[in-house]
């Protein structure tokens, strides 16, 4: 039994499911046409992967995810780069990178994706997120296919948004792997909260980073008499953090603005002690966004700044 990249079962074979370039494909409910599949073109809700492969089930799997616009992969070189990290520490290396060829062929791969997308009028090749999954073992597997691009309200970025800490840490932090149980349960407990992401808190009362993004601080810098004398913005550092690409630019953005930046590990008590007057959260699906409500703490108004942030990582996108 197969089972499809979104999720669909059937007994059918993936040869059944291999398409040419000019076969004709309608779009699935979510707006694509294709995937890809071990170098090949497939439906995009084609079942392909066997339910039976030991790997896909303890999920011995590396990812990326990378926004497309106007049918480019955005900060490709960087995705990639992160994805040979992954493979590296997960020994997985040698199955995906080790030829000369490999990355070259794997854009190839992208390219000739979103090509046949754009020509079906998939949504795919537009606007969207593109997720390369790599699973290892005795019969490795490649897949590249589109997912939707959440619609991020300009409310959400007006008046910020509410997260919900988590304790927790995930597991080999600096991989991209699909070990992913711990952030499901911050994002569900968080929900649970009428809160949008889950932040891990570690055992020792440090924040790490969010389910699916990293954290900023905006922390007071005080005299010795107490007196605020300004601000600087604050941030986990890596080694227990997944070093997010929209993390790199925002790190970019912040230094370009010349602003002050620290990394180091922000304690969750300091929020309640009024340490920092606000936070905002970095993804590639939402680029900077302001935390308005930290559990039950209300947090100060701190939208100008995260808004340049933002704006600074739009520019980014512009230039690619």
């Amino acid at each position: 039994m197969l089972i499809a990249l979104s999720g669909l079962m059937s007994m059918v074979t993936f040869e059944e499911h291999r398409m040419s370039d000019n076969q004709k494909i309608g779009l699935s409910k979510k707006g694509f046409a294709y995937a890809m599949f071990q170098g090949e073109l497939v439906a995009s809700d084609a079942p392909v992967l066997p339910l039976t492969y030991n790997e896909l089930f303890y999920g011995y799997s590396i990812y990326e995810t990378l926004k497309v616009l106007d049918g480019v992969p955005l900060f490709w070189d960087e995705h990639i780069e992160r994805l040979e990290q992954s493979a590296e520490l997960l020994g997985m290396y040698e199955t995906f990178f080790a030829q000369p060829e490999a990355k070259t062929k794997l854009y190839d791969d992208v390219m000739h994706l979103l090509k046949a997308e754009e020509a079906a009028g998939g949504q795919g090749a537009q606007l969207s997120m593109m997720k390369i999954w790599l699973i290892a073992g005795s019969e490795p597997k490649q897949a590249i296919f589109f997912m939707p691009y959440p619609n991020r309200s300009e409310e959400n970025y007006k008046q910020g948004i509410r997260v919900a800490s988590y304790k927790g840490a995930r597991f080999m932090p600096e991989s991209k792997a699909n070990s992913l149980l711990l952030n499901h349960l911050a994002i569900m407990h968080a929900h649970s909260k009428d809160a949008e992401e889950g932040i891990f808190v570690d055992e020792d009362g440090y924040l790490l980073e969010g389910a699916t993004t990293n954290i900023f601080g905006i922390r007071k810098v005080a005299s010795a008499a107490g007196s605020i004398l300004g601000r600087e913005i604050v941030t986990a550092p890596q080694g227990r953090i997944l070093p997010g690409i929209t993390r790199k630019h925002s790190i970019e953005v912040i230094k370009r603005l010349g602003l002050p930046l620290v990394e180091e590990y922000m304690r969750y008590e300091d929020i309640a002690n009024g340490l920092y007057e606000g936070f905002f959260i970095t993804s590639t699906t939402r680029g900077a966004m302001s935390v308005a409500c930290f559990d039950d703490i209300v947090l100060e108004q701190n939208y100008d700044l995260t808004m340049l942030v933002h704006k600074g990582l739009i520019e980014m996108e512009e230039a690619e």
